[in-house]
């Protein structure tokens, strides 16, 4: 496939652990489950702050209320040249009027009382919709935990059969130079360690997305 003839050497180098941290595939496996760093977590506990708040705002229209007006007015005229701007706004009829009112809620068709229920409601709701975050969080999480343990078994694998295939390639190697293999042996076996070295770089690599996954759904993609 590469146009190159079968004795040439490919050598194939997997990434060093320090380019992804020190131990990578243990970092978050043993971290409780908890969505407390999620963003759309955190979010939803505003919203449920929010909730109570809106509760506390149509429970406060039993109470009296009490209500300040104050106005400042003056009969200023651009037309009227014999008098000044300055003293047109202070010494020709200014006007000044404050007002205060008092209420006080006796019967408001249960207004309040349906708005209070219905604050209550959308609190209710808030909470039921924080339960179903949570459960998903925690799948999600639990799920990017299962499939960084299948990637660290899958790596294991890859290089148990990468050794294998490096320790079967030098046996035939050393029994083809002193004639008891043949070339197609040598071909098929060289053939077999570089698929073993592509399979274990894949999954070197695939531990390392998995790992990077894990930090995402827990939320704290920002400590990688």
């Amino acid at each position: 496939i590469l146009g190159e003839t079968p004795d040439i050497q490919y050598t194939f180098n997997p990434p060093a652990d320090e380019l992804f941290g020190q131990e990578p595939d243990q970092l978050l496996l043993n971290k409780n489950i908890t969505p407390e760093f999620r963003l759309d977590w955190k979010a939803q506990q505003q919203n449920l702050l929010a909730s109570d708040e809106q509760i506390n705002i149509s429970k406060s229209a039993y109470w009296p209320s009490v209500g300040l007006n104050v106005s400042a007015a003056t009969n200023y005229s651009s037309g009227t040249s014999a008098i000044g701007f300055v003293d047109q706004m202070t010494d020709t009829n200014p006007s000044v009027s404050a007002g205060l009112s008092f209420s006080l809620p006796v019967f408001n068709r249960f207004q309040t009382k349906n708005n209070v229920q219905l604050a209550k409601i959308r609190k209710q709701n808030t909470e039921l919709e924080q339960e179903k975050l949570n459960l998903s969080i925690r799948l999600e999480m639990k799920q990017a935990q299962l499939e960084m343990e299948t990637a660290i078994k899958q790596k294991d694998v890859a290089k148990a059969k990468l050794d294998y295939a490096r320790q079967a390639f030098e046996v035939t190697e050393a029994r083809y130079n002193v004639g008891s293999a043949t070339y197609v042996e040598l071909s098929q076996l060289r053939a077999s360690r570089l698929s073993a070295e592509n399979e274990a770089l894949q999954a070197t690599y695939d531990v390392a997305l998995k790992n990077i996954a894990l930090y995402y759904q827990r939320g704290s993609l920002t400590e990688k």
